[in-house]
C-alpha cells in the first residue's frame, strides 16, 4: 500500500488499475538498468526484519477483535448502513484460495473485464506458514515451526518502487527469486511480495503460474496501534475514490445453521459461535420444536429431537456471483424481492438483516435462580405483538456494552414469544434437557438493554428491557420440617447470604408447577424467620417461600407439610 501503487484490492475496485514489473533475472541486469549488486544487504532489505504472519488471516489484521474498526473506516467513505457491505466486500476481495491457472480458468486475464468477478489470493503458497527475515536471509517455516526453506539473497534489481531478489545459493525451486513492493513494516505496517522459480511468471498478475496472487504479510504480534494504521491505510487508499457500481441480485432461499444466520449480526465469525456450541441445540420433546414454522427440525428417536438452524431463510445474491457459483443447490430462487433478507458474499457467508425494525414498548421482567425453572433467567414482556411461532425465525439480545447474542427455538425462544429464557452456567431444565449456555455464559452483572425479533417476510421488531442480569450466588434458603395443624409456623434457615444481598421475601405459593398459586399478605406472616401459614395446613400440602434481591439471582425453598391435620 505504499503511495506508488494501491494494494492489490485496488483492482476489484477499478480494473484500470496497473502493474509494472522488470525481470528479477540476472541475464536482465543491464537491459532494466539495475543497481550494482552487492555482498551485503541492500538498504531496502535491512528495512524488512522481522517474523510475518499472513495479514488477510485472523492471526493478522482480519482477527474478530478489529472487525468494528474496519467497518469505522469504511463508514468514513461508504456510510454507516454500507460499512459491513463495504468491509465484507475488501475482505473477499484479497481472501480467495485460487491462483495461477485454475484461477485464470474461472477469472479470465482481464482483457475482457472479469465476467465472473474475481478474488485476490494473498496468502502463502508452498507451505510456508511464516516468514523470517534478517538481512539477506529469508527463512520460510510451516505450521509446526519446521524449516520449509532458508536461502540468503541478493537485491538484483529496483524500478518503480519494486525491488527484486534472487537467491546466492543456486536453488532452483519455487523459493528461487522474490520480488517486493516497496512497503516496509516502520512505514505501511506490512509487507506485498511474490516468490517463485520462474521470474518472468512473477511479473503477470493475471495469466501464468502465479496469476492472481500476491502475498500480503504483517508482523507476528505486531501491536494493535499499528494494525489499526495498516487498516485506515488500506480503506483510505481503496476507498478513497470508490463509488459502488449498481448491482443487480437474484434472490433467493436456504436453510441456515444458527452461526450462519447470527455471525454477521453479532459481528462474530462461524467459527467463533460454533465453538461455543450454538448449533448444537437439542430437546427433550420431539413435538414443540415442529411447532415453530421456521426451524429446521429433526426428531431424535421418540423423545427428542435437534434444531440447528432456521429454515427458509431469504438471501439476495449479487447477479454475478450467483452465475459464477459451480453449486447452487442449497439455493431456491424467489420470483421477486422480499421485504427482508441477508445478502450472500462470495466467501459463502451472510451479511446482516436487510429489514426495516419497528419499535414497540413492552414492560420486561425478570425471573431468575430459584424461581426459574426453565434456565438460569426467564424474562417475560408484557405488550409484545406480532410475533408468532409461524414468522419467528430468531431473536437478538443486546447489551448496554452493545455486546450481542442470538436465541435459539426451545432452548432460548418458545412456544409463547413474549416469554424466553437463557443460561450462563449448566443448566437441565423440567424435561431433562441441558440448555446450551457459552454463548450467554458472559451475561452475569450486565443490563440487558433490547430484544429484536427476527421475522420472516415482514418488519423486525425491536423492544427496549433495561432489565439487571442478577449474579448467581451460592446463598440458600431451608425450611424445617413441620407437621399439619392450624396456624402452622415454619422456622427458615439462610446460608452463605452475601453482605449486600439484601433478601427479602417476595413471595409465598401453595401447590407446585403451573398449579401453584400465591397466598395474600392475609394468609401468612414472616418475622425473624419464621413463616407461619394461616388456617388449616394439611398433610401433603406443598408450599414454597421466595426471596428476592437486587443484586443477586432468586433464592426459595420448598415446604411440604408432614403429620396428619387433628
Amino acid at each position: 500500500m505504499n503511495k506508488h501503487t494501491k494494494f492489490a484490492a485496488a483492482l476489484l475496485l477499478a480494473a484500470t488499475t496497473s502493474f509494472v514489473y522488470v525481470s528479477c533475472d540476472d541475464d536482465n541486469d543491464n537491459k532494466n538498468e539495475e543497481k550494482k549488486v552487492t555482498a551485503e544487504a541492500s538498504d531496502f532489505q535491512k528495512k524488512l526484519g522481522g517474523t510475518f504472519v499472513e495479514l488477510f488471516k485472523e492471526n493478522g489484521f482480519m482477527t474478530e477483535k478489529y472487525v468494528s474498526y474496519w467497518k469505522e473506516c469504511c463508514a468514513k467513505y461508504v456510510g454507516e448502513e454500507n460499512a459491513d457491505a463495504t468491509f465484507q466486500m475488501l475482505k473477499t476481495s484479497m481472501t480467495g484460495t485460487l491462483y495461477g491457472p485454475e484461477a485464470q480458468a474461472k477469472y479470465g486475464d482481464g482483457t475482457n473485464g472479469f465476467p465472473n468477478g474475481y478474488q485476490f489470493n494473498c496468502g502463502f503458497i508452498g507451505g510456508v506458514y511464516k516468514f523470517v527475515i534478517d538481512g539477506k536471509k529469508i527463512t520460510g517455516l510451516d505450521s509446526d515451526s519446521k524449516t520449509v526453506f532458508s536461502h540468503e539473497y541478493t537485491q538484483t534489481g529496483e524500478k518503480d518502487g519494486n525491488f527484486y531478489l534472487k537467491s546466492d545459493d543456486g536453488n532452483d525451486d519455487e523459493f528461487k527469486y522474490f520480488m517486493f513492493r516497496g512497503d516496509t513494516p516502520a512505514e505501511t505496517y506490512h509487507l506485498e511480495f511474490r516468490y517463485g522459480k520462474d521470474s518472468a511468471a512473477l511479473m503477470d498478475m493475471f495469466t501464468g503460474a502465479y496469476a492472481y496472487w500476491l502475498a500480503a504479510a504483517m508482523l507476528e504480534n505486531e501491536t494493535e496501534t499499528n494494525v489499526k494504521a495498516c487498516i485506515k491505510l488500506f480503506c483510505d487508499e481503496n476507498l478513497a475514490d470508490y463509488k459502488p457500481a449498481e448491482k443487480k441480485y437474484v434472490y433467493a432461499t436456504t436453510d441456515m445453521t444458527w452461526s450462519e444466520f447470527y455471525a454477521a449480526d453479532l459481528d462474530k465469525t462461524t467459527k467463533t459461535l460454533q465453538d461455543l456450541g450454538i448449533d448444537a441445540v437439542s430437546s427433550a420433546t420431539n413435538v414443540k420444536g415442529a411447532k415453530f414454522a421456521n426451524a429446521i427440525f429433526e426428531a431424535d428417536g421418540e423423545t427428542a429431537s435437534k434444531l440447528p438452524g432456521v429454515k427458509s431463510v431469504n438471501i439476495a445474491i449479487e447477479e454475478n456471483l450467483y452465475n459464477s457459483l459451480e453449486d447452487k443447490s442449497r439455493f431456491t430462487l424467489l420470483d421477486a424481492a422480499p421485504s427482508d433478507y441477508k445478502e450472500y458474499n462470495a466467501d459463502g457467508s451472510f451479511g446482516k438483516w436487510n429489514s426495516k425494525v419497528v419499535n414497540q414498548t413492552v414492560t420486561a421482567t425478570l425471573t431468575s435462580g430459584f424461581d426459574a425453572k426453565w434456565g438460569n433467567y426467564v424474562i417475560a414482556l408484557d405488550g409484545l405483538e406480532g410475533v408468532t411461532t409461524d414468522n419467528l425465525q430468531g431473536a437478538i439480545l443486546t447489551t448496554t456494552d452493545g455486546a450481542k447474542y442470538g436465541l435459539q427455538f426451545l432452548n432460548n425462544l418458545w412456544l409463547k414469544p413474549a416469554e424466553f429464557t437463557f443460561c450462563i452456567e449448566e443448566f437441565t431444565e423440567p424435561h431433562g434437557c441441558k440448555r446450551a449456555y457459552k454463548q450467554t455464559a458472559d451475561l452475569e452483572g450486565k443490563t440487558l438493554s433490547n430484544i429484536t425479533y427476527i421475522l420472516k417476510d415482514g418488519d423486525n421488531i425491536s423492544a427496549d428491557l433495561n432489565l439487571y442480569v442478577k449474579k448467581q450466588t451460592s446463598a440458600t434458603v431451608s425450611a424445617e420440617s413441620v407437621d399439619a395443624g392450624t396456624d402452622v409456623t415454619i422456622s427458615l434457615n439462610f446460608s452463605n447470604i452475601p453482605n449486600d444481598a439484601n433478601y427479602i421475601l417476595s413471595a409465598v405459593k401453595k401447590g407446585s408447577g403451573k398449579r401453584a398459586t400465591a397466598l395474600s399478605t392475609d394468609d401468612f406472616t414472616f418475622l425473624n424467620g419464621k413463616l407461619t401459614i394461616k388456617g388449616d395446613v394439611a398433610s401433603g400440602d406443598v408450599f414454597s417461600a421466595s426471596f428476592v434481591s437486587e443484586k443477586y439471582v432468586n433464592i426459595g425453598t420448598t415446604i411440604t407439610i408432614a403429620g396428619t391435620l387433628e
